[in-house]
């Protein structure tokens, strides 16, 4: 991951960012680990924080994409 990221953001941070992030909707323990995985290394390839002050971006659960154990999609949103 921390290969992915622009220098301006560490993997540490990202990281405590991330962890924060799942007190917010908790439908998002209910996601896939993988869709939470490569939607956290998009927020790192754009360098974007998700959730921040400034709403650069949010992972969200989408329930419409629902794997093969049931389980929902975590996808990464963009904000404005």
């Amino acid at each position: 991951m921390s290969m992915a990221l622009p220098s301006t953001l560490t993997a540490e941070r990202l990281t405590r960012i991330v962890m924060t992030e799942f007190k917010r909707p908790p439908a998002l323990y209910k996601c896939s680990p993988e869709s939470i995985f490569g939607a956290v290394m998009q927020c790192a390839a754009l360098g974007l924080e998700p959730g921040s002050a400034l709403g650069h971006c949010y992972l969200l659960p989408f329930g419409s994409g629902k794997d093969t154990q049931g389980r929902s999609n975590s996808q990464l949103i963009i904000g404005y």
